[in-house]
């Protein structure tokens, strides 16, 4: 197989302080200030990705296939095409060129497919499609080499061919200690409308739209894995109900093997859950920082926006959109807010920036498009009502409306006898924080839940490195899906260029070692919880914000661990929350650039409903709106860049590193009151001393 080695040391030599600055991976996690070396290198310096080139493309027409083992199974061949009508075990040798091998077994039949060295290509469909079956497992069998080029183009039409270069409607199994290469300019790599499991085998697939797609789940226990989509999500999942074992579908689990995801928009789009553990290593790319992205494919299919005019939003209320079929089948989807831009500024910012500069003022609200369907139809509910029915509500559209093809956005210009009247479809290209893109580009995302237990994730994204939504309504349950994510072991690092990690509803850490190295915001959340780990977070807004979009009062509770959180100046706050902050326990670095010792606009700490320290120590650097009572406190002292250690009664309490100089600190430690001595340390020189 030809390849060649693209060396990815998954960070950028320079992170300067604006993460839209940020450069495509040069040099290794090694050069990150103040990181230990050790602990947070991946496992995996380099990625081997094939060249995906046409050599191996098949001209002859040598293929054929035998009976495993020397059974005789039932297949029929006509015009190119293997139809294989039975269970069994199947030996695939040779060339097939614009050709097919089609499964149409019974509902109970398992089938195997050993692919002893093939390759194969087909103009008028999946070069490989399983139409019928219960399980069918495809073995690139051991020291072999395997090829499958889907030759349509874009532009191909036909709604009977199979969506993918290998599509199946029934459970698929990839494995084999061999190699197995898939191209694609059509639609998906791989896509089985059930369940996708991935064990041992290399694989590397170049898709235009979805590289890797099982729509009740994809999980990958082992093998090495290269994932490209030039127009769409590296790994996709779409089902979100139960299946007969009554578990959950639409997750992806990664639990072994090397995964390397390269995507335009997100690299892993899951519609419930994602989870990683034991020794995965995942690496992802998304928009720019892919070197493969091109165009979106379906940027409209994925995410849409309701756009209304001022005369037209109300805080209070909130917005569904009814998808419909002629043939009865529905579903409901409610919009989340997104926010509000002036007609004439080309960054909408995010809300609660001043926009200016603009005559009018748009207000967004997102929500996720929903495949499969042709017609809307929007509904506005206020606090009264229940969102997603149509019996009781605020306002509706005039009409039902045919879903555009190619705008994504539904303009409402205004309110008449209850009526959201429009102007029709329009394309949306702005985008939040400091992304500057109108399509999904993140990392993970989860419409229930993320878990990361173990392994080492390194993400580079051109959205939120990290996001778990909560206004997706699970089929399973009925209700609206967790947002949470939970970090309980492993090695995490993002650079992003908008929220690091951002849950709907809880951000959870127990242990692990979780990196920002770059974001808009670093971890954002309803609520907070840390009790272990390790972080280090750098962010250009908040480094920690608990916001008041969720089910509860924002909470940051913070028992155990060691954080470490750094922010520039301006209107920033190291770690924020719109309702209380509690610190009982862990290590707390904060750092804000502010130049004054206190500030309005910004600080180390910054709450609605108070800030309360009652174990821990607290080492609070930069201005500070929120003040920790009895801490140590000196708002004009200027420290500068260095490498600094408390010590208590000589013996090291915590150590850390200014990259730059700070005016003003609090100190507070759980031991104050037992008239122990402090110092601060810059180097082997005193800069604080004192007594409590």
């Amino acid at each position: 197989m030809k390849k060649y080695c693209l060396l990815f040391s998954l960070i950028a030599g320079v992170l300067v302080g604006c993460a839209g600055s940020l450069t495509r991976p040069s040099e290794s996690f090694d050069s990150v200030s103040g990181g230990n070396a050790d602990s947070l290198s991946l496992a995996i310096s380099s990625v081997e990705v094939p060249s995906f080139d046409s050599s191996h493309l098949p001209e002859d027409q040598t293929f054929s296939i035998v009976a495993s083992g020397g059974g005789s199974y039932e297949y029929i061949e006509e015009e190119n095409t293997f139809v294989l009508t039975s269970a069994g075990e199947y030996d695939c040798y040779g060339d097939l060129s614009d050709g097919q091998i089609r499964v149409s077994a019974g509902d109970e039949d398992e089938v195997v497919l050993n692919l002893n060295g093939c390759s194969l290509s087909c103009s008028f469909d999946s070069p490989i499609y399983i139409e019928s079956a219960d399980q069918v497992d495809l073995s690139s069998k051991k020291d072999t080499e395997n090829y499958i080029y889907d030759l349509r183009g874009a532009d191909f039409d036909d709604d009977a061919s199979g969506s993918g270069a290998i599509f199946a409607d029934s459970d698929l199994k990839l494995k084999g200690n061999g190699s197995l290469e898939i191209q694609t300019a059509y639609n998906n790599g791989v896509h089985t409308k059930k369940d996708l499991e991935i064990k041992n085998v290399e694989l590397s697939v170049k898709a235009y739209n979805n590289a890797i797609k099982g729509n009740d789940s994809v999980a990958i226990e082992s093998g090495r894995i290269v994932a490209i989509s030039t127009g769409g999500d590296a790994v996709k999942t779409t089902s979100t109900d139960f299946n007969k074992k009554n578990e959950q579908r639409g997750s992806v689990r990664i639990s072994g093997g090397e995964v390397t995801l390269y995507a335009m928009c997100d690299g892993i789009d899951a519609s419930s859950d994602v989870v990683i553990s034991s020794e995965a290593v995942v690496r992802i790319f998304t928009d720019s920082y892919s070197e493969y992205s091109e165009e979106v494919k379906e940027s409209s299919s994925s995410t849409m926006y309701l756009r209304l005019s001022s005369s037209v939003y109300r805080s209070s209320y909130a917005y569904c959109a009814y998808f419909y079929n002629t043939d009865g089948t529905y579903c409901w989807k409610e919009a989340s807010y997104y926010g509000a831009y002036s007609a004439f500024e080309d960054n909408p910012g995010r809300p609660g920036f001043g926009f200016g500069g603009g005559n009018t003022t748009y207000y967004y609200y997102t929500l996720s498009r929903p495949s499969g369907y042709t017609n809307v139809r929007f509904y506005a509910y206020n606090a009264s009502q229940t969102p997603g029915q149509s019996e009781n509500y605020q306002a509706v559209s005039q009409s039902y409306s045919t879903l555009s093809s190619d705008k994504d956005t539904y303009i409402v210009s205004s309110v008449s006898n209850g009526t959201l009247v429009s102007s029709g479809w329009t394309s949306f290209h702005t985008s939040s924080g400091n992304s500057g893109v109108a399509y999904s580009c993140k990392g993970i995302k989860a419409g229930n839940e993320i878990t990361v237990s173990g392994g080492d994730v390194a993400i580079y994204s051109g959205d939120d490195g990290m996001h778990a939504n909560f206004d997706e309504v699970m089929e399973s349950t009925g209700e609206k899906g967790k947002g949470n994510i939970s970090l309980s072991g492993g090695t995490v690092k993002i650079a992003s260029k908008d929220d690091g990690i951002h849950a709907d509803q809880d951000l959870l850490i127990s242990d692990g070692i979780l990196e920002i190295l770059t974001s808009y915001e670093g971890a954002e959340a309803n609520r907070i919880y840390i009790s272990g780990g390790t972080m280090d977070i750098s962010a250009t807004d908040d480094g920690l914000n608990a916001n008041s979009k969720g089910n509860y009062a924002a909470y940051i509770e913070i028992s155990g661990g060691r954080l470490e959180v750094g922010v520039p100046s301006g209107d920033t706050d190291t770690i924020d929350s719109n309702g209380t902050i509690l610190i009982s326990g862990g290590i707390v670095i904060a750092k804000n650039g502010q130049t004054s010792g206190t500030s309005m606009t910004g600080g180390t700490f910054d709450t609605e409903n108070g800030l309360s320290v009652t174990g821990g120590t607290v080492i609070a650097v930069g201005c500070t709106q929120d003040t920790i009572r009895n801490a140590y406190t000196n708002t004009s002292a200027n420290l500068s860049s260095g490498d600094y250690a408390l010590t208590k009664d000589g013996e090291t309490l915590v150590s850390f590193m200014l990259d730059s100089a700070y005016r003003g600190y609090m100190i507070y430690d759980a031991s104050f009151g037992a008239s122990s001595a402090y110092v601060l340390y810059r180097g082997t020189s005193s800069v604080v001393e004192f007594t409590r």
